[in-house]
Parts: C-alpha cells; sequence; structure tokens
C-alpha cells in the first residue's frame, strides 16, 4: 500500500477499490512513464553535449544508448517485414 500512495500517488480510497489486476497495470504503466522520462533526459543531454562540438558527426555516432540498439538490432534481423524473393516464373 505504501508504494500505491507514494509512487503512484494513489489515494487510499483510490487504492482499496483497484483489483489485483488493476493494481500491476498501474505499476506497469507508472514504470513504462518513467523509463520514457529517465531516456528523454538522457537523449537531452547528449544532444546539448553534441551542440557544443564541432564535428560533422551525429548524435548516435558519440554515444549509442541500449534502448536504440535494441531497436537497430530490429531493425536488421527482423524478418516480418522481410519482402519475400521473386521467382521468375518458368
Amino acid at each position: 500500500m505504501a508504494y500505491a500512495l507514494i509512487n503512484l500517488k494513489l489515494s487510499r480510497v483510490d487504492f482499496d477499490w483497484l483489483t489485483p489486476k488493476e493494481f500491476n497495470k498501474c505499476i506497469e504503466v507508472y514504470h513504462k512513464n518513467s523509463e520514457s522520462s529517465i531516456q528523454r533526459n538522457y537523449e537531452y543531454q547528449r544532444f546539448s553535449a553534441w551542440l557544443q562540438t564541432p564535428s560533422n558527426k551525429t548524435c548516435q555516432d558519440y554515444f549509442r544508448f541500449p534502448w536504440e540498439e535494441l531497436k537497430l538490432a530490429k531493425v536488421i534481423n527482423g524478418t516480418s517485414n522481410a519482402i519475400p524473393e521473386i521467382k521468375p516464373s518458368a
């Protein structure tokens, strides 16, 4: 209950009315929002550092974050969106 009142900023009445499934969903959304906030802060810091350096490199050339590596790997290794090879008919 302390987690709900302090971190999620729920009132005692709201907490009492939540089912366990709803409470888990609240925690999931809270963690997603806090993670995206942290990622935005890191990207902002990298961008501001990039603005202060005279170079032809991109922001990602200086430092690539783990969540960017994961997205890049999904795009390169993704087979679900791959175009099938077309074989000419004989």
